[in-house]
């Protein structure tokens, strides 16, 4: 990768097309490159997570260099994505940056509260901690999404949404700052949402987004 820059991951969500392929075990990628030679996308080549590396007995070094060597071997300069997939420890969002992936997906599953739905608005009420700040912002506020769509909380449709997704909002903005704020790393943050046992509604998706918007975090994609 020092000799010959183009067996470098580079960031490809600022590109106009992406697609994530995810070789899990190594030997895929020269496949992968034929296909991206023909079309106007970009791969990534590398797309991991722990979970994956674990059940595979494989490492981030492993995964990049597996990808590093396709990109050589076929002469495939166009650019490729590596993205360290699905994280949810600090050290292992490290642990990739560190190696040179040029994407996180932040998973945020463990942060994310649940079976929510399922409470009385009493049982939501005594759950839930009060933010003045927030409710003035949010209840029954009209936001304007585009397209002729408004959104509108109601104040038990916003204590829920608290419940479900202010741990994971404050987490994603601790990782953020703690390793893209900088920009001492040149890397795509992605936010993982969807690991869920329910789906998520259009008003949740707004509060994550502006939410992470509203405290400086920079996403490429959600």
């Amino acid at each position: 990768r020092n000799l010959f820059p183009f067996t470098a991951p580079i960031s490809v969500l600022k590109k106009d097309r992406s697609f994530g392929v995810g070789d899990r075990l190594g030997i895929a990628s020269i496949g992968h490159i034929k296909v991206f030679e023909k079309y106007d996308a970009y791969p990534v080549l590398a797309q991991q997570s722990i979970r994956e590396l674990t059940l595979t007995n494989r490492t981030y070094e492993d995964v990049l260099d597996s990808a590093s060597f396709a990109v050589f071997r076929e002469g495939f300069k166009k650019g490729f994505g590596a993205d360290g997939d699905h994280l949810k420890k600090p050290e292992d969002v490290k642990y990739a940056l560190d190696l040179g992936f040029t994407m996180i997906t932040l998973d945020c599953s463990e942060y994310i509260g649940t079976g929510i739905e399922d409470l009385s608005k009493e049982e939501v009420l005594a759950r839930y901690k009060k933010d003045a700040e927030l409710e003035e912002y949010y209840i029954g506020k009209k936001f304007d999404i585009g397209e002729g769509v408004t959104l509108t909380f109601s104040d038990d449709e916003f204590y829920r949404i608290m419940l479900i997704y202010k741990e994971a909002v404050e987490f994603a903005t601790k990782i953020y700052n703690e390793f893209l704020a900088d920009g001492k790393y040149d890397a795509d943050f992605e936010i993982s949402i969807d690991e869920t046992m329910t789906p998520t509604t259009p008003l949740q998706h707004f509060f994550v987004a502006n939410e992470l918007i509203k405290r400086g975090v920079k996403i490429a994609t959600m």
